[in-house]
């Protein structure tokens, strides 16, 4: 191990580092050349490249590297950071060397659990020419022999292990983050099947933000998949948790946040597959997840599930002048049959449902259209 301190002031900084190694004297510089590229894992005297190993300092950075030095500081790496960076330059690897690595990354219980959940997001991504489901298979077979019973029902939850816990909210983030086209349609399934059969009734421990995860992943699947059946099936489960959250409130009201955040994703999945022939039917979905987000904005005593339904009604009708005056009577609590509102609370309320107004501007230009039309009463509704 080698290390240099660089002197870095300008935006564009060229820097030359010298190289310790020798070549052999019975090497020619062709010779040694063609070796390498070759071989490079096994010929290149520089087996990996780490900046800023102590993290000193304050930065966002994008390196890159090519995927075998990745996997040398996988195996050979005993930093924590650099074990994780390395998870992360191996996303979306392309060869079966590079996705046993990170296999066995996930495999391995000696490891830190956010290096392996990392470890499981990367494999997720990764899939080679043959098969586009080779990582997510990987990630699949180890939580199913995990977590799940033969039947594919899941086991009931035990966070005893903090690990365990972690590793299935990781798991379950990282497959909803496969980019093939074929393994989209197994994540989907899988997602589904965690949902339907999650079970903590033994559990000594709460399981809200993994079900929040769930409702998150799976409704984001859904979007990303486009299909009716899949949609519909999610649609179902989401009023599940729906139902059940409001008989046994969850901490902070995460699940009622999180489902009403679901089931704007999947409105605005059904307006994406809709033709004429369902548009009635899609009308219909719309307006009963207005009608369910509207009333657990206004009725819900939990700051971050009111939060969650007020992004949630922006994320459907971001366009609308009068749904921005709606979201922010819903932050005051000055609609009809709504339940008072902590001053304290309306105030933090409020800054969230401009954030949101501020937020859809910049991202839909139907938005800033409308603002734009409409200045004095834009104006009005975020006074």
């Amino acid at each position: 191990q080698h290390d240099h301190l660089v002197d870095v002031r300008d935006e564009m900084h060229v820097l030359e580092l010298p190289c310790h190694s020798r070549r052999s004297k019975h090497k020619s510089a062709a010779q040694a050349e063609k070796e390498f590229k070759e071989d490079p894992l096994g010929s290149c005297p520089v087996l990996w490249v780490r900046i800023d190993p102590d993290v000193e300092w304050a930065k966002s950075m994008d390196f890159r590297q090519p995927h075998y030095a990745w996997m040398q500081a996988l195996k050979m790496e005993r930093d924590v950071v650099g074990q994780y960076e390395a998870c992360q330059g191996l996303t979306n690897a392309a060869e079966d060397i590079f996705i046993n690595a990170l296999s066995d990354t996930l495999s391995n219980g000696k490891l830190y659990y956010r290096v392996r959940t990392m470890a499981a997001a990367a494999l997720a991504t990764s899939y080679v020419e043959s098969d586009q489901t080779a990582g997510l298979n990987k990630v699949l077979s180890f939580f199913r022999r995990r977590f799940m019973y033969e039947s594919g029902a899941m086991k009931q939850n035990n966070f005893a292990q903090i690990t365990d816990y972690f590793l299935q909210r990781g798991i379950v983030a990282g497959v909803a983050g496969v980019i093939a086209k074929e393994a989209m349609e197994i994540a989907g399934e899988f997602l589904l099947s965690v949902l339907n059969s999650n079970d903590n009734a033994g559990n000594v421990y709460d399981d809200d933000y993994f079900v929040a995860d769930m409702l998150t992943c799976t409704a984001r699947m859904c979007l990303r998949l486009e299909s009716n059946d899949t949609v519909d099936r999610c649609y179902q489960e989401i009023l599940r948790y729906l139902a059940v959250s409001e008989l046994v409130p969850a901490q902070n009201g995460i699940i009622l946040g999180a489902a009403t955040n679901a089931l704007a994703e999947l409105a605005v999945a059904k307006r994406k597959i809709s033709t004429e022939g369902n548009a009635s039917f899609r009308n219909e979905v719309v307006d009963t997840l207005l009608e369910v987000i509207s009333g657990v904005a206004s009725n819900t005593p939990f700051y971050e599930s009111r939060k969650g339904s007020l992004r949630a009604l922006m994320r459907l009708e971001s366009g609308s002048l009068g749904i921005l005056k709606m979201v922010l009577s819903l932050a005051d609590g000055h609609v009809e049959g709504s339940k008072p509102t902590n001053p304290a609370s309306s105030s933090r309320l409020r800054r969230a449902a401009l954030r949101e107004i501020l937020r859809a501007s910049q991202n839909d230009a139907q938005v800033r259209l409308g603002l734009r039309a409409n200045t004095k009463a834009a104006a009005e509704v975020c006074r």
